[in-house]
């Protein structure tokens, strides 16, 4: 369920027979959550409801982040918005720290309690891997927020048409700036980013692992992968090394004190 960046070593050449993960072209499919369109009798009981969230968000934007020094360099994307006028809290580790100090049970919900508060949550990757949209996007829609994130092309078809707002469409951060704040101000074109209740809904497979065993049930043709490591490799991301990981740390520490942009 983690992004390739973190497979380390070397593979066993003609070895793995199946791939299970999020990536799409893995033998058994396993996403952090998917969209479906509503059946006949779902939209017309969905067309009795108002969709109205802007009226119950009461700050900003929000992000949990705990990987500090990640490849997708989501601390630059924040500051260069936080730069132009967008007002971005951050909790976790690389943030403000812990939102909640109740107890682990009540935790969950303190947390989802307290992020319902703010218009947007930043759902930013720590990589740009194919297909790697995790449950900081998915959770997002229980809260009826905007889930606001920084997608290569491929990915939009993953998610319900006009549900987001994603910083690669804008020619700049400051454009991308200027209509978050625009949505933030505007009821009505908030209101907008969930019109698609009334034709999807969101959620995800009942039981991920029942998939190798209803997987191992298919006749399917002999296959191995005679270099494992080649096909981790063909991804839209890097494999982490020593020198990346000693690369990112390095970055990180010269932009927090201002010596690198």
């Amino acid at each position: 369920m983690e992004p390739t960046i973190f497979l380390w070593g070397k593979d066993l050449p003609n070895f793995y027979n199946w791939t299970m993960s999020y990536r799409n072209d893995c033998t058994i499919h396993m996403p952090y959550g998917k969209f479906f369109k509503l059946s006949m009798e779902e939209r017309q009981a969905r067309t009795k409801n108002v969709f109205d969230s802007f009226k119950k968000k009461t700050q900003m934007a929000a992000a949990l982040i705990s990987n500090c020094y990640d490849q997708a360099y989501r601390y630059k994307i924040i500051g260069e918005l936080r730069r132009y006028g967008v007002d971005i809290s951050v909790y976790g580790k690389c943030g403000s720290g812990e939102i909640c100090f109740s107890d682990q049970d009540k935790k969950y919900q303190c947390m989802e309690d307290f992020l319902k508060t703010f218009k947007f949550y930043f759902a930013l990757e720590n990589s740009h891997c194919r297909d790697y949209i995790t449950e900081k996007f998915w959770m997002v829609f229980s809260r009826d927020q905007i889930p606001v994130v920084a997608w290569r092309q491929h990915l939009k078809n993953y998610a319900p048409p006009g549900s987001f707002i994603n910083l690669f469409d804008f020619p700049s951060f400051k454009e991308a700036a200027d209509y978050l704040l625009e949505v933030a101000n505007n009821e009505s074109l908030y209101n907008s980013f969930f019109k698609w209740k009334y034709e999807y809904k969101v959620g995800g497979d009942l039981c991920n692992f029942c998939k190798i065993c209803k997987t191992l049930h298919t006749p399917l043709p002999a296959q191995v992968y005679s270099d494992f490591d080649g096909w981790v490799k063909d991804d839209t991301c890097k494999k982490t090394s020593i020198k990346t990981l000693i690369s990112s740390y390095i970055h990180r520490k010269l932009y927090d004190i201002g010596l690198v942009s």
